[in-house]
């Protein structure tokens, strides 16, 4: 250079720039190409490629334009090596910018047409180069492309062919989304495995191992939730991207900093890792600001702020729609229209889902056609279309359980997953699988909603007709006798009410004749044993001197009973409105479900046991009456005779239930049945009241025919 040999420094880095790009020396290659003249510099192609590669991590968009004039003029010379190289760079550095992805389409085209053409690329590092960077292209802009896999895999294997670290991490990166994406999970774990390893091989240069864990810290999140681990990433790649003074991919950590945050609930550190990407988002780069409005989205609607969540998912959607980015888009589409409808926008929710299942399965992506039936469930739901409900709903279980999908749900209020998952298994659905999602996610149903028998509880206890405890899936044997103690006071517990029972009240139930400190320390060491027996501190809960089983973590027969009743109870009032006139006789086939025998039968322990049975009879027995009652007027006399069994079966003497059984019989014409019936009631009521049947039963019998006489056998005398 001192000597003015321009020429000769331009021999010596054609000879060596790509050993200082491989030793990580790209800044030392750029300060030479910089003391060249200008007019050398624009007037070399390789010089400018050169430029290009020094100047991709740092500033994408300068590196583009360099790259765009080498294209130009290795094409004008007819120079293949250095057109493929320099078509390669430009790919890469609108994929590094983050910014607009659609002039991918002009270079997808250039090769899609020189391919077709037969052209062959000149060595193996020129193909291993432009098969990652086509298949990288086609993950952003053409995921339907029908080459995509032939290019994800021509870039794996032309990568480790040509011994370059960097083109096989890069390669591996867009294998394992692409291999996610499509549901071949298999090869998406060994590509996520291999990706580990060379973020942290020596044959990887510092910036692409720093990209390199990014990328896996957000995979692992969306294919694994493994918080912890992304976590431990985002920490390791933060202190790499420090010591290296490149902070250009900050906003990348951060953003999977937030994404474990809030996978995880935790809203307060979620927000402290956006706050930080906000710091860190490179200027004008719509893409980054589409990821950040998308995160900030999910967190305003995890901190119950629909209205901020809506305005970020907007945002998120327009930028991802101006950056071109469709995979990115169709799931900023999928997030508005589950926040659309949980703002009660369901038109609006319609009009965002149009035509994107169908994007969706032309592209194969089985991550998205999952998260895309599951939205559509949810808003025909809403819509009160069941019909279409149902049938999005198990196209989308089904499809999670071939894919073995558990942790997809990154637009989902826990409330609303929870709501599908009931009506999964309320219509027998993927049952198994439906079950592991709920707890894999930890999901609790609302205790008021009705119906939650076969949802996973922890702990559930049945007291009608029998008592059982089940925990954990397991049914606990009761008749131990070290156990007989910890379960008294579960029943008694229970026949309180199960809420803010006073220690006192149960000490007094339990330990009658014991002096209040002995009582008080009985119960204590009670409790703690009943605690144990269930397997989890949070199943009963005491608080200021009051016990509460929890109704978030467990499940009793009788207060599902209860809550039936109560809605019977509702719909029969004046003026409440039964959607199909059929309320009041579903929810007395669902009481009669439940009510399976006497509330704890056989236990007298505690007076208030014997009072809340008989309540509940009482309760009950109305219920069944009405529903009767129903399908009398339906003219459903299998379903009303059903009804009044079942009442006879809890009350052997009532003759409302006599009186109705009777009827329903005579109206279908079994004169025959009729009358057993009323000569059973003749019986029951003598025996056991010492009284006859009111007139009215009698007078009912007189509108059916009489009941057959007994056919005798005659004897035949032998001739």
């Amino acid at each position: 250079r001192r000597c003015g040999d321009f020429r000769g420094v331009c021999r010596v880095i054609r000879k060596e720039a790509a050993s200082l790009v491989l030793e990580g020396r790209s800044q030392t290659l750029g300060e030479w190409i910089l003391c060249l003249p200008e007019d050398l510099r624009a007037g070399d192609p390789w010089l400018l490629y050169w430029t290009g590669v020094c100047s991709r991590m740092r500033d994408p968009a300068e590196s583009r334009a360099a790259f765009e004039r080498s294209f130009d003029l290795f094409s004008r010379t007819g120079e293949e090596a250095g057109a493929f190289l320099s078509w390669s760079g430009i790919v890469d550095a609108i994929l590094f910018e983050w910014n607009d992805f659609r002039p991918l389409d002009r270079w997808i085209d250039w090769l899609d047409r020189r391919v077709a053409e037969g052209a062959a690329f000149p060595s193996a590092e020129v193909e291993a180069r432009v098969s990652a960077s086509m298949s990288g292209a086609l993950l952003r802009r053409r995921p339907h492309h029908p080459e995509i896999r032939a290019w994800v895999d021509r870039a794996l294997s032309a990568s480790r062919a040509a011994g370059d670290g960097n083109l096989r991490l890069r390669s591996m990166v867009r294998a394992a989304n692409h291999h996610h994406w499509t549901g071949d999970r298999a090869a998406a774990s060994l590509a996520l495995e291999e990706i580990r390893l060379l973020s942290r091989s020596p044959t990887v240069s510092p910036g692409h191992a720093i990209l390199g864990m990014s990328l896996e810290a957000s995979t692992l999140l969306w294919a694994e939730a493994d918080t912890a681990g992304a976590l431990r990433i985002v920490s390791e790649g933060l202190d790499a991207a420090r010591r290296l003074g490149a902070s250009q991919w900050d906003h990348l950590f951060f953003a999977a900093g937030a994404y474990a945050a809030l996978l995880a609930g935790d809203g307060k550190a979620a927000g402290e890792y956006l706050g930080k990407v906000k710091a860190a988002l490179p200027a004008s780069r719509r893409f980054a600001e589409c990821q950040y409005d998308h995160l900030c989205a999910w967190h305003h609607l995890l901190r119950g702020d629909p209205k901020g969540a809506a305005a970020h998912a907007g945002r998120a959607l327009a930028n991802a729609e101006a950056a071109g980015a469709v995979f990115p888009e169709i799931l900023c589409r999928l997030a508005a229209a589950n926040i659309a409808e949980g703002r009660g926008e369901r038109e609006e929710a319609k009009a965002l889902l149009l035509g994107v299942g169908d994007r969706i399965r032309s592209s194969g992506n089985r991550m998205f056609e999952f998260m895309e039936r599951l939205t559509a469930a949810r808003i025909a739901f809403g819509s009160g279309d069941e019909s279409g409900g149902f049938s999005a709903l198990r196209e989308g279980m089904t499809l999670g359980r071939v894919q073995e999908y558990v942790n997809l749900f990154w637009w989902w209020e826990p409330e609303a997953m929870t709501r599908l998952c009931i009506k999964a298994l309320e219509a027998g659905i993927e049952k198994e699988y439906v079950l592991g999602l709920i707890r894999k996610n930890r999901l609790v149903p609302d205790p008021s909603a009705p119906d939650l028998e076969m949802w996973p509880w922890p702990v559930k206890v049945y007291t009608l007709g029998r008592f059982s405890l089940i925990a954990d899936g397991k049914v606990l044997p009761v008749a131990r006798k070290t156990r007989q103690k910890p379960l008294l006071l579960l029943k008694a517990l229970i026949a309180l009410g199960g809420r803010e029972v006073p220690e006192e009240r149960l000490a007094e139930v339990l330990w009658p004749d014991a002096d209040g400190d002995l009582a008080h320390q009985s119960l204590a060491k009670t409790l703690e044993r009943l605690r144990e027996m269930l397997g989890d501190d949070r199943a009963v809960l005491l608080r200021d001197g009051r016990l509460t089983l929890n109704n978030r973590h467990c499940w009793v027969d009788v207060w599902e009973l209860e809550r039936t009743l109560g809605r019977a109870d509702a719909a029969r009032k004046v003026g409440a409105h039964a959607p199909d006139g059929g309320e009041i006789s579903r929810l007395a086939e669902r009481a009669i479900a439940l009510y399976r025998g006497t509330f704890l039968f056989g236990e007298t322990f505690c007076s208030c046991i014997v009072t809340y049975r008989e309540r509940l009879r009482s309760k009950f027995l109305r219920t069944v009456v009405q529903g009767g009652r129903h399908w009398e007027k339906a003219e459903e006399w299998e379903k009303a005779i059903a009804c009044y069994q079942k009442g006879l079966e809890v009350d052997h003497v009532s003759e409302d239930m006599y009186r109705s059984l009777i009827s329903c019989n005579v109206r279908m014409g079994r004169a025959a049945e009729a009358h057993a019936i009323y000569q059973r009631c003749c019986k029951t009521l003598t025996t056991v009241l010492g009284v006859s049947p009111s007139p009215d039963l009698q007078a009912i019998l007189t509108s059916a025919p009489p009941a057959p006489a007994p056919v005798r056998k005659l004897s035949v005398p032998v001739a």
